[in-house]
């Protein structure tokens, strides 16, 4: 399960100029992670790697973008 959220604003300055900020949040709950299981050796004396899956993961991104835009008038 994901949720995104965002807010952003624009600013016209002086010489066509516009100035963007824009906050975008993300977080997932729920997410699909795999660990490493401890395997007892194998007959032929090697050892294995598993891997268990599981439900439990989470993430929290936070992200600034910021902008800057010039317009030309064209005649």
């Amino acid at each position: 399960m994901t949720l995104q959220t965002s807010f952003g604003v624009d600013r016209s300055l002086p010489g066509n100029f516009t100035v963007t900020a824009a906050w975008i949040g993300s977080r997932t709950w729920r997410a699909l992670r795999s660990r490493v299981v401890d395997v007892p050796p194998t007959l032929a004396g090697t050892s294995a790697v598993a891997y268990q899956y599981e439900s439990t993961g989470r993430m929290r991104q936070d992200e600034i973008v910021l902008g800057i835009n010039r317009r030309f008038d064209q005649r």
